[in-house]
């Protein structure tokens, strides 16, 4: 300590830290105040890891959230630095909620003003549906690929359901339906009348844009001549902006590996009976001693 003339006594660190409080008492509470942040921080940071771990094991591993309430959980939870602060089914299904915002923040970011290619598909497993939808999109002049949802259907798959809720998905991204490009599906009637009432959507949308921009007169619009530059800016860069708006064109491509699929199947049941006699075949030469007979 500079200007201190006392000497310790040995060489303990009790002594010096006895030596502090005595005589430097401001300087040992401001060591002390600063280790106590350190470790409140360095708990802090523990606890964080803690939290995205037990984040991970629900939104990622697909544990269920009663799993943070079992004992031998808690147990595990204990050691960690500060025990006082403790993951339960409440703040973790609020991290994943955030997480999930932020995730569809940053994807509405990355979708702003372009437009996407979204490929539709519903699965059944166990008498359970889900449509799962993914969307492409080029970023930097690369091709992209984002997922935007596993949703389970509790309604029949019909045409106008299917559209509304993928319309709803993509209300939760920001996405305009005026941004679809195509969308790639199998060949279901479901499926293509899906994309043509989406389209339909998209043209009733713009049609009433257009009708809501003829009610805006000439005389209704006043400004000076000393605007008169401005104006023109103004109406330079709507024109721009109008330009870049998507046509409503949404294009239905049918998926081509469910597309061979079909035809593969097709040309398998004219080849049936060959198949039935291979299956015997097999059959007899791996049933033990079958080939005499």
């Amino acid at each position: 300590m500079e200007g201190c003339q006392k000497e310790i006594r040995g060489h303990h660190g009790g002594n010096l830290v006895r030596h502090f409080f005595t005589q430097h008492r401001a300087e040992y509470d401001r060591i002390q105040e600063r280790t106590f942040s350190d470790k409140n921080v360095n708990s802090l940071t523990e606890y964080n890891k803690v939290l995205e771990c037990c984040i991970n094991l629900v939104a990622i591993h697909g544990r269920p959230l009663s799993m943070l309430e079992d004992e031998a959980f808690q147990n595990l939870i204990t050691m960690i630095p500060n025990p006082g602060l403790k993951p339960n089914i409440r703040n973790i299904r609020t991290c994943i909620e955030n997480k999930a915002y932020d995730v569809r923040k940053k994807i509405y970011e990355e979708l702003k003003n372009k437009l996407v290619c979204l490929k539709i598909d519903v699965a059944s497993v166990k008498s359970r549906r889900f449509l799962g939808i993914n969307l492409q999109f080029i970023l930097d002049k690369k091709l992209e690929l984002r997922n935007l949802c596993v949703v389970e259907l509790h309604e029949r798959n019909t045409a106008a359901f299917l559209k509304d809720t993928v319309l709803m998905v993509l209300s939760r991204y920001g996405i305009e339906p005026q941004q679809i490009y195509s969308i790639t599906s199998d060949n279901g009637a479901n499926m293509l009348a899906m994309s043509r009432q989406i389209e339909e959507e998209i043209q009733d949308s713009l049609d009433d844009l257009n009708n809501t921009e003829e009610q805006v007169e000439e005389s209704d619009i006043i400004f000076s001549p000393a605007d008169g530059q401005e104006m023109l800016d103004l109406v330079e860069s709507l024109e721009f902006e109008r330009e870049n708006i998507a046509q409503p064109i949404v294009t239905a491509v049918r998926c081509a590996a469910h597309t061979l699929q079909l035809a593969v199947r097709d040309a398998c049941k004219e080849l049936e009976p060959v198949f039935d006699l291979c299956r015997r075949a097999v059959r007899t030469l791996r049933t033990p001693n079958g080939h005499w007979n």
